[in-house]
């Protein structure tokens, strides 16, 4: 009796893991950051150009960003010319500056971006206590450097 006890427990607590595992494999980053669009806007040189950015911060959390500028190429492709990356607790509570330039989005690195045609790519490493770190990321619309 007490062996039969013993086994349904144990059953109970892997059944129990393995729901859990694979629950927090497949919860997505937008449980705790959702960004939906950045948006930069023409510039000329030596001013920072202005982001729009759509993002909700749900839950609390310690993550890392990495920002990418990018220029395009005589061939169409593009190549990072700008790179930026910083470990920060992101709070669900928290607004974005007004507005939000390049020079912000990028720090601690500041861009002195030539003419040209440009866009951002950013990354997001979020740090979920209890599952696997998640990733979110978007890339900004190509925007010109006059």
């Amino acid at each position: 009796m007490m062996r039969a006890v013993w086994n349904g427990l144990a059953f109970t607590l892997i059944a129990s893991f393995v729901c859990w595992l694979s629950f927090a494999t497949i919860a997505p980053a937008s449980w705790w950051y959702e960004i939906r669009s950045v948006r930069v806007v023409d510039s000329t040189v030596g001013e920072t150009p202005i982001m729009h950015i759509d993002r909700t911060i749900h839950q609390d959390f310690l993550g890392t960003y990495i920002v990418d500028v990018e220029q395009m190429q005589m061939d169409g492709r593009f190549t990072v010319v700008c790179s930026a990356y910083a470990r920060t607790f992101y709070r669900s509570d928290a607004v974005l500056p007004e507005p939000v330039t390049l020079d912000w989005w990028s720090w601690p690195i500041k861009c002195a971006l030539l003419p040209g045609r440009y866009r951002v790519e950013t990354t997001w490493l979020i740090e979920t206590p209890l599952f696997p770190d998640k990733r979110a990321g978007v890339l900004s619309n190509e925007f010109l450097v006059k």
